[in-house]
């Protein structure tokens, strides 16, 4: 017997690209830290914002101070671009379109969400204290897997294959990459601890199509 995972979302996840890139995580902290930040504002108004802090540069991977993370997040999300997903690189580059850092603070939380304008998002946490968060994703109703949303049978267990909601619990040095329409948020971070990430956003220029259907080229 064989279960494949037809049509699912590729999630990439990369423990350790700290030691893999020789990055210090301690000093990474420290200078984001002292980047200037605003808070959270909601893009929908609820009964529930989302709080804790941005970096008010959304485009933090351009300062020369943060090469060293650039390098290290360009690298994962080419692996998984251009060898996990197999888009060809000889007629395709990437664009960081956009990049900053998220600091959530005791109790401070992420509603769930997906990231516009873009075509894969990506988290490198520098910082994850325990009982941090997390990060969780759901699988938005119009979205049909193995059952749908008009019929709902009572499960024994809840797996990788049937579950509509799915929590990972990253540690620092995590590299997480998945296609920006995944809904996706942060619990409340229930520890005493802050904790911070880089964020960012791809997506691609280069030649798409084939030179006879619908050729485009985009710089």
């Amino acid at each position: 017997m064989a279960i494949l995972p037809l049509f699912a979302i590729p999630l990439y996840l990369e423990e350790d690209v700290h030691l893999k890139y020789n990055l210090d995580l301690d000093d990474i902290n420290r200078r984001l830290k002292s980047e200037e930040w605003e808070n959270i504002v909601g893009a929908v108004s609820t009964e529930e914002q989302p709080t804790g802090q941005t970096t008010v540069n959304k485009m933090l991977l351009t300062d020369p101070k943060f090469a060293d993370v650039r390098h290290a997040i360009h690298s994962e999300m080419s692996n998984y671009v251009f060898n996990v997903l197999c888009v060809d690189e000889e007629h395709t580059r990437l664009d960081c379109n956009r990049s900053w850092s998220m600091y959530h603070k005791t109790l401070d939380f992420a509603q769930q969400h997906c990231h516009e304008n873009c075509l894969w998002s990506g988290i490198l946490y520098t910082k994850m204290p325990d009982q941090g968060g997390g990060l969780t994703f759901t699988k938005e109703s119009l979205r049909h897997t193995w059952m749908t949303p008009s019929l709902k049978p009572r499960l024994k267990a809840s797996n990788e294959l049937n579950a509509n909601e799915m929590t990972i619990t990253p540690q620092a040095g995590t590299m997480v990459i998945f296609p920006s329409f995944t809904f996706h948020g942060t619990p409340p971070n229930l520890s005493n601890e802050d904790r911070l990430n880089v964020v960012v956003n791809y997506s691609v220029k280069g030649t798409f199509g084939d030179d006879y259907y619908e050729k485009q080229i985009v710089n």
